[in-house]
């Protein structure tokens, strides 16, 4: 899964991109441009410092399991096609993310 989740009150959708990230991974990030905006969902492209994701606190912590592993890891984009990467419209945005220049 790639981190996201709501949008909270008076948020717009980067704003609440770059919360859920920091939230969810430990990762300051800044938006670099929009993917994708589908009905239940909006990707962009962030640009984030090399550092190790972590774990955050959230509900991903309680729902962590052996059957349900949550482990943040960068992946090399070369690699997101031999990945679970879920839901399906994730593997749509990250092909996107392919097209764009770096």
């Amino acid at each position: 899964m790639l981190p996201g989740g709501g949008i909270e009150n008076g948020e717009t959708a980067r704003e609440a991109c770059v919360r859920e990230l920091h939230e969810e991974t430990g990762v300051h990030g800044v938006i670099v441009t929009e993917l994708i905006s589908l009905e239940s969902a909006v990707y962009f492209r962030v640009a984030a410092p090399p550092q190790a994701p972590s774990l955050g606190g959230g509900p991903e912590t309680a729902r962590s399991s052996e059957s349900n592993s949550y482990v943040p890891r960068w992946v090399p984009i070369a690699e997101l096609e031999h990945i679970n990467l879920v839901p399906d419209h994730a593997r749509e945005a990250m092909r996107r993310q392919l097209d764009q220049p770096s």
